[in-house]
């Protein structure tokens, strides 16, 4: 995003910050739901397509064997499908995920020390990011296609290639094995579908990706303001799991540990870099410097900064 392309989002920017002040509480700004839905609908998309193509390809197969039907799934379902054009759709929702984070914490430094945030930098919050900000959104776009270019791959085909092993060893005819097709992609990877996984995998990715934006946004400006440690807060209502609980109890973690958590996330090039620069908490893990979202699936922890 350019430089003329925050600017002109900038009032839009400064309501949010004016918002969050007169709301008080971080969690009600972090209510991205739009950002969210935005997100998981350019996630649906990608992948409806790819399941449209993939059976008007196999009705359209005249010779229909197991190796041409799994090759038709991986063209239409893999890597490059799914990230095509992912990352133009997804641009908006993310970078406004993370601006409202950076807003929340002008918020708070506000109502921590009564100085305006504007005065302590001398520079719009909103209109103009640093070179670590810029590439901290890149990286987190990146994340997101990584994550679903790579979900064919490592969670689908081999239980799908299983399944048309099945179709092919027996005895059918080309019309049964093409219902059978159609039967088993509208029940497991339709969106919606009755065994559906894309469904779920991609609500959840949505949402812990934006909820991954709102908080590093909310890091960044943080730091800029001069906050020393951070909090990890939490609604701590019903819904509120046992593996957040214990993290949510006012302890106090430093910037630098943070940072070097971050680093980490952002710099992560594959599901098994972030995986490892950000495992999932369990229940009863103790971590040194928790950086929301702590788990996966609608994780709703945030960063609160403590400032001088």
């Amino acid at each position: 995003m350019t430089t003329l392309t925050r600017i002109a989002l900038r009032d839009e920017v400064d309501a949010t910050l004016e918002a969050l002040i007169e709301k008080g509480h971080p969690y009600d700004a972090f209510a991205s739901k739009p950002e969210e839905q935005q997100v998981r609908a350019a996630l649906y998309d990608r992948w409806t397509m790819g399941v449209t193509r993939s059976l008007a390809m196999v009705r359209g197969q005249v010779g229909l064997t197991k190796e041409n039907v799994e090759y038709i799934f991986n063209t239409n379902l893999g890597y490059g499908a799914m990230t095509r054009g992912l990352a133009s759709q997804i641009s908006t929702p993310v970078w406004t995920a993370f601006n409202n984070g950076r807003a929340a914490s002008s918020a708070l430094f506000t109502k921590q020390t009564g100085r305006d945030p504007m005065q302590k930098d001398m520079v719009g919050f909103g209109a103009i990011f640093g070179l670590t900000e810029d590439h901290a959104l890149q990286a987190m776009l990146d994340q997101i296609t990584i994550a679903a270019g790579g979900f064919w791959d490592q969670q689908l085909s081999d239980s799908i290639k299983a399944q048309l092993e099945a179709y092919f060893a027996g005895e059918m005819t080309r019309e049964e094995l093409v219902l059978k097709i159609e039967e088993m992609v509208n029940a497991r990877l339709a969106i919606g579908g009755q065994s559906s996984l894309p469904s779920s995998y991609f609500d959840n990715l949505a949402v812990h990706q934006i909820t991954r934006a709102r908080n590093v946004g909310a890091y960044y400006r943080a730091k800029s303001l001069g906050a020393v440690h951070y909090r990890i807060m939490n609604p701590h209502d019903r819904r509120t799991c046992p593996i957040c609980k214990p993290v949510t109890q006012g302890q106090l973690y430093t910037m630098s540990g943070a940072e070097a958590a971050i680093s980490g996330i952002l710099t992560a090039r594959s599901t098994e870099d972030l995986k490892a620069a950000s495992p999932w908490l369990k229940v009863g893990d103790d971590p040194a410097n928790p950086v929301p979202p702590l788990h996966w699936a609608q994780c709703r922890c945030w960063m609160e900064f403590v400032f001088e």
